[in-house]
């Protein structure tokens, strides 16, 4: 989802997140040990990963 979003906005497209989970990240939040395995970005937690992505997000002033 947050990818999708992401190529959206660079291909100059409005896109919409959508979750169902009461929580944005989709799978991301219940990992709870460390994302080593994710280029550039190793991470303690699915969750650090998760706000890493939502912070590039705000970033871009994708709305989500």
């Amino acid at each position: 989802g947050m990818s999708a979003l992401l190529w959206c906005h660079s291909l100059g497209l409005r896109g919409v997140l959508l979750e169902a989970a009461p929580e944005l990240g989709g799978q991301l939040p219940v990992i709870f040990h460390p994302v080593l395995n994710y280029p550039g970005a190793p991470v303690a937690s699915g969750r650090e990963l998760r706000d890493r992505f939502a912070a590039h997000l705000s970033t871009l002033g994708v709305d989500f």
